[in-house]
């Protein structure tokens, strides 16, 4: 279930334009109804943490911390919220060819915290909001991938990690969970990764990640083009 939008249209496997034109059109009529949601959820994530004994951290001090300038404390906590475009939904729905079932990610929350002992304990608090996903929704790639709903990327063990992401992504643990609007996805992360990640422009910078999984699908097309050989 993805909120607003008709379940055939949700579960739709698009195989041509008409589909994808179809998709988009329904995305852009709920969508600021959309971010509504967003907030709403976020607002609950918040207050769990709170109850968690973590103290967040909000205004001018969340703005030097996302910025690099101010460091985390134990125990502190800034949440960050965001909803996907409609064109960055499709965009990766094109890339996937995935039904708008199986998108994970359309509405994120990223929990930062100041290190790996303060993100085990913050852990079991994202880990206990609203519901699992059901395997069917975590079932992607046509069914060739059974997705996990927590991604240790400390470990670098879970299903459908990407040949993209740098080792060097380290401190997160990313986890889907079931709202009454459909699936979000939370990512838990140490503020040091945190800047490296969207801060600076070392290996392990999402726009380098960017970079590399592009590269990456281009070859995969050059492949296809090109009969496998």
């Amino acid at each position: 279930m993805v909120a607003g939008v008709a379940e055939y249209i949700t579960r739709l496997v698009p195989a041509d334009e008409w589909h994808y034109l179809t998709i988009e059109a329904a995305i852009r009529r709920v969508h600021s109804q959309w971010g509504t949601f967003l907030t709403e959820a976020q607002a609950e994530l918040e207050a769990a943490i709170t109850r968690g004994h973590f103290r967040l951290i909000t205004g001018g001090e969340r703005d030097e911390v996302l910025g690099g300038k101010r460091g985390l404390l134990r125990e502190e906590a800034v949440v960050t919220a965001r909803l996907k475009t409609t064109e960055a939904i499709v965009g990766k729905m094109r890339r996937f060819g995935e039904p708008l079932f199986n998108m994970l990610d359309i509405w994120g929350y990223r929990v930062i915290v100041s290190d790996a002992e303060s993100l085990e304990k913050v852990l079991p608090v994202v880990v206990g909001m609203w519901s699992t996903p059901d395997p069917e929704e975590l079932g992607l790639r046509g069914g060739t991938l059974q997705f996990d709903w927590l991604r240790d990327y400390r470990a670098k063990r879970h299903a459908g990690l990407s040949d993209a992401t740098s080792a060097r992504y380290d401190d997160a643990v990313h986890v889907n969970r079931r709202t009454s609007f459909g699936v979000v996805e939370v990512q838990v992360v140490t503020v040091d990764l945190y800047r490296r990640a969207y801060v600076g422009a070392g290996e392990e910078a999402h726009a380098n990640f960017v970079i590399r999984r592009r590269a990456l699908e281009e070859a995969s097309q050059e492949k296809r083009r090109r009969g496998g050989r």
